[in-house]
């Protein structure tokens, strides 16, 4: 099975300094998507070898989002299974082995539930190495949200997914561009695995929608190694 990975960052370099090389291996080849104009999410990548796309077109605010991955995907070649996910997302320790062998429709679009780390910016960095501890993120009391067709974790066939138009509507917010891309598929699925990805938060509830339209809450907090 062969999966190629997909995500944006402008401004989330902060979070991909602990995605990434958390995230790299496990989840086939890995793009992350960004603007010219921002050099530490290019530096970051850098860091941890993995490729970053600098998408020709990348207006202000995140209609950018739908525009940029536009950009990337029409310029890939032999695109098979396609993972959409977001720069604050941890996967599963065995999300690779599971995915293998996980019996999966190639005409569908498959998602899974999350989990929130603890909403504690002046420990994050702790919340987030607790998480990488190679253990299930289930079952530790952490907020588990239903599963959704949203953005966080898209993943599908790219050759033999029945859809009309297999780009992204370039008009919509950081919202709603994922929610009408999975408007298209004639199926949805959860993943059938017991099993949620991780979400680093953003600040705290009330900051939900804060960043739909380009990122505006506070830096996570990076220690010195």
């Amino acid at each position: 099975m062969k999966i190629k990975t997909f995500l944006t960052s402008v401004g989330y370099d902060d979070y991909l300094h602990y995605t990434l090389p958390w995230n790299k291996g496990k989840c086939g080849d890995m793009t992350v998507i960004s603007s010219a104009s921002d050099r530490a999410t290019q530096d970051v990548c850098a860091r941890h070898g993995v490729r970053c796309f600098l998408a020709p077109r990348m207006p202000d605010g995140w209609k950018g989002w739908s525009i940029a991955y536009n950009d990337c995907l029409r310029a890939e070649e032999d695109l098979e299974w396609v993972l959409i996910m977001d720069a604050d997302i941890l996967l599963p320790a065995d999300f690779a082995s599971m995915v293998e062998q996980a019996t999966l429709d190639p005409a569908a679009l498959h998602y899974t539930s999350r989990v929130y780390l603890p909403m504690d910016y002046p420990r994050i960095d702790e919340h987030i190495a607790a998480a990488c501890d190679g253990k299930p993120f289930l079952g530790r009391g952490w907020t588990h949200l239903p599963a959704q067709t949203w953005g966080y974790f898209m993943l599908f066939n790219w050759q033999k997914a029945n859809l009309a138009d297999k780009f992204f509507g370039e008009n919509l917010n950081g919202q709603g561009h994922d929610i009408e891309y999975a408007g298209r598929f004639t199926r949805t699925l959860p993943l059938p695995m017991d099993f949620a990805v991780a979400h680093i938060p953003h600040g705290t509830w009330d900051d939900w929608s804060k960043n739909w339209s380009g990122r505006k809450t506070d830096r996570l907090i990076i220690r010195p190694a």
